[in-house]
C-alpha cells in the first residue's frame, strides 16, 4: 500500500491560530493543534504577535510530523494586514487593524485613496484598509519604513518565512487593501502615487511553489528536507475555494469572527462602500463582490462568555412571543453595513436563559446575514460555511427571510483548512451539503423582521446612520 502523503496547514487568523497535518488524498485531517495569541499593546503600536506565532508553530510542526514525511506546507492568514520586512525580517511590528491611530493620517490619505470604482475598497477604519495603515507607518515612522526591502501580505510574510521566496498573491492584496484594482487585475494608483512599486514582489498565484522549506528550519523542526512551500492564500478566499466549479451565481457566506458572503457571478456595479461592500479577489484574479461584518464576534458577545447552549425553535418562538425583544447593529465594533450606529441597542427580557439568549442572537443574525446578502444581490443557492453552518437554528431562520433562494451548510468542518488544503491538492471532491429546511410557520419571524427593520429606517431618517 502506497504511503500516506501528508501536508502541513497554516491557518492564521487574527488571534486564533491552527496547525493541521492532513491526507493529501482524501483531506481527512490527522493530526492538528490551536492556540489563540492575543495582540500585544505595544509600543509602538497595538500589534500581531508574530514571533510568538513562528515559535510556537515551529515546535508544533515538529512535534506533530514527527516520524512523518512532508509533502508541502500551504498558509492561510486573516486579511487587513501587511508586513514590511527587509533581509532579516520585519523592519516594523505588525499592525493590529483594530487600532484605530492610523485614523490621525486620513487627511493626508484621502487625496491619495483610489476611486471605490477602481479599488472596489471602502473607506474603514483603523488598518482595515492596510494600504492606509502602511501610508501611516510609512510617515510616522519614516527611518524604519526606508530599510524596507519588502510589502508582503500577510500569508505571504510566513510562506517567506518558510521558504526566503518573496511574493505578491492577488487573493491577500485584493482584500479591501486601497492597493489593487480588481476589474484590472493590477495594482492601483496609489502603490505609484507613493512610489512603491519596487516594494512588491513578483505576482505569483497561491497554488505557485515558492520553493521548499529553508534547510536551517527543516533542521530545527525534524522535517524532511524537501518539503514544498506554496504561496498561500487570503482566508475568505481559501473557504471559497472548494465552491468555484458550483453553477454561478452562487454566494458562499464564510462565518467566523468575520461573516463574509462572496456573491461569485454578480455584478460590482451596485456595490455600496457605504455599506462595508467591496470586491474580494478569486485565486483566478477575477473580482468577486462580497459584502461582510464582524458576525462572529457580535454572536458571541450577545450570548454572553461561555455560553454554548444550542437553542430550537421552541425557544425562538418563546422569545418573539414574549416580551418585546429588539438587537440592532452594532454590536460588534468594527466595520458592517450600519457603521453609524456605534452602540446597538438590546433589549431583552431579564429573565432570558442561555437557550432564550442563544435563540434571539441566532435570529439577529439571520437578520444581518439576509441584509447583507441583499448588499450583493445574491442569487443562486448559498452556502454557508464555518461556524454559522453549524447554527441550525440560524440557518432555518435565514432559509425563512430568504425563500427565493436555497440555504445550505456546508458539511465540511474544518473550514479554511480544507480550503488551504487544495492549493496542493486541487482535485479533492467539493464538501458536501446539506439543504436547510424553513421554520414550519414563519410568521413571527417575518413580523419581526418588519419590525426590526422599520427601527433602523427611522434610525437613517434621523441622520443616525
Amino acid at each position: 500500500m502506497a504511503a500516506q502523503q501528508l501536508a502541513a496547514v497554516w491557518d492564521i487568523g487574527k488571534t486564533n491560530t491552527k496547525l493541521a497535518l492532513a491526507d493529501m488524498a482524501s483531506g481527512e485531517v490527522v493530526a492538528s493543534a490551536a492556540r489563540e495569541f492575543p495582540s500585544l499593546p505595544g509600543p509602538p503600536y497595538l500589534q500581531l504577535d508574530t514571533e510568538g506565532r513562528w515559535e510556537w508553530l515551529k515546535l508544533e510542526l515538529g512535534r506533530l510530523a514527527e516520524g512523518r514525511r512532508l509533502e508541502a506546507i500551504a498558509v492561510t492568514a486573516h486579511g487587513a494586514c501587511a508586513t514590511v520586512v527587509d533581509k532579516d525580517g520585519l523592519v516594523l511590528p505588525v499592525l493590529d487593524y483594530e487600532d484605530l491611530t492610523p485614523d490621525e493620517c486620513e487627511p493626508d490619505y484621502a487625496p491619495l485613496r483610489p476611486d471605490f470604482a477602481e479599488s472596489f475598497s471602502p473607506p474603514l477604519p483603523g488598518g482595515l484598509n492596510y494600504g492606509k495603515g502602511l501610508f501611516w507607518q510609512s510617515r510616522k515612522f519614516p527611518d524604519d519604513f526606508a530599510r524596507a526591502e519588502h510589502i508582503l501580505s500577510y500569508a505571504q510574510y510566513w510562506t517567506w518565512m518558510l521558504s526566503g521566496v518573496a511574493a505578491t498573491e492577488c487573493t491577500s492584496i485584493g482584500s479591501h487593501s486601497d492597493l489593487w484594482a480588481p476589474k484590472q487585475g493590477d495594482y492601483s494608483q496609489l502603490v505609484g502615487k507613493l512610489g512603491w512599486e519596487k516594494l512588491f514582489p513578483p505576482l505569483r498565484r497561491a497554488d505557485d511553489t515558492l520553493g521548499v522549506i529553508k534547510p536551517e528550519l527543516a533542521a530545527e523542526m525534524g522535517v524532511n528536507e524537501d518539503v514544498r512551500i506554496v504561496c498561500g492564500i487570503h482566508d475568505s478566499n481559501a473557504s471559497l475555494l472548494p465552491w468555484l466549479s458550483r453553477p454561478q451565481p452562487f454566494c458562499i457566506s464564510s462565518t467566523g469572527t468575520w461573516v463574509i458572503n462572496l456573491a461569485v457571478g454578480a455584478s460590482l456595479d451596485a456595490l455600496d462602500p457605504a455599506r462595508d461592500c467591496a470586491s474580494n479577489v478569486s485565486i483566478a484574479n477575477e473580482p468577486v463582490a462580497s459584502s461582510r461584518w464582524m458576525g462572529g464576534r457580535e454572536y458571541s458577545r450577545l450570548v454572553g462568555s461561555g455560553n454554548k447552549a444550542e437553542a430550537g425553535v421552541d425557544d425562538l418562538r418563546a422569545v418573539l412571543s414574549g416580551s418585546p425583544v429588539l438587537i440592532l447593529p452594532n454590536q460588534g465594533g468594527q466595520g458592517g453595513p450600519f457603521q453609524g450606529l456605534p452602540d446597538g441597542r438590546v433589549e431583552l427580557p431579564a429573565q432570558l436563559d442561555d437557550r432564550g439568549k442563544a435563540a434571539a442572537a441566532a435570529l439577529y443574525c439571520a437578520l444581518m446575514l439576509d441584509v447583507t446578502l441583499d448588499l450583493v444581490a445574491s442569487a443562486g443557492d448559498v452556502v454557508v460555511e464555518g461556524s454559522f453552518g453549524r447554527n441550525e437554528l440560524l440557518l432555518a431562520v435565514l432559509a425563512s427571510l430568504r425563500p427565493e433562494q436555497q440555504v445550505y451548510a456546508s458539511a465540511d468542518q474544518t473550514g479554511t483548512t480544507n480550503g488551504a488544503l487544495r492549493l496542493v491538492s486541487p482535485d479533492l471532491p467539493p464538501p458536501g451539503v446539506r439543504r436547510m429546511a424553513a421554520l414550519e410557520d414563519p410568521a413571527l419571524v417575518l413580523q419581526h423582521r418588519e419590525r426590526w427593520r422599520k427601527e433602523l429606517e427611522g434610525i437613517k431618517t434621523r441622520g443616525l446612520t
